[in-house]
């Protein structure tokens, strides 16, 4: 499965037209650790290592699909991707290599079901407020016609269609300018 998802930034008026008629799944609050090396080596190949809660996530650009990303989620997998030969505990494992934090955040975030589409909406503990709208198809040829699907729920609610920073860009740019300014440089980040 493949979760084809678009966020949106949203303003406190369209948070009730985007969740009208939608089932409430659930709400939880989070804290998102983000690693790198101290020359970010991940990061400035827009590969991200996080640590939710207790969970570690490697999210990687996917092969074709500009904005969208792959996941990894298995200890071993994520060493192998982030090029880490150890029989330590990935923590551990990570620590030895030189990998610290560099970013934390913490989210709140409710999610809704409309029709076969997930809604999210996160609140970071810095101020930021971004939809997400989501839906899961079972091959790669599937994603256009997704994202299709997805910008025309969207426009159908009235959302803004212009480019958003993701969280982390967020963050980056009100606590991390020097960062922020190599990411933009790369062309990771379109500035806006």
């Amino acid at each position: 499965m493949i979760e084809v998802e678009k966020k949106f930034s949203l303003r406190s008026e369209d948070i009730p037209g985007l969740i009208a008629d939608s089932q409430f799944i659930s709400e939880q609050t989070f804290t998102d650790s983000y690693l790198d090396t101290p020359d970010f080596l991940l990061t400035l190949q827009n590969k991200w290592l996080r640590l939710r809660d207790n969970n570690f996530q490697f999210k990687f650009p996917s092969a074709g699909y500009p904005g969208q990303f792959s996941d990894l989620d298995l200890d071993e997998q994520i060493k192998k991707a982030v090029g880490i030969i150890s029989a330590d505990p990935l923590y551990t494992a990570l620590k030895k290599h030189g990998f610290q934090e560099f970013c934390r955040m913490v989210t709140r975030r409710k999610k809704y079901r409309k029709d076969s589409f997930i809604i999210d909406i996160d609140q970071m503990d810095f101020g930021y407020v971004l939809g997400e709208i989501e839906l899961v198809v079972d091959y790669e040829s599937l994603v256009p016609a997704a994202l299709d699907k997805i910008k025309a729920y969207a426009q159908e609610k009235d959302l803004i269609l212009l480019p958003v920073r993701v969280k982390i860009f967020e963050y980056l740019k009100r606590n991390n300018q020097n960062l922020y300014q190599k990411l933009v440089a790369s062309g990771i980040v379109q500035q806006s």
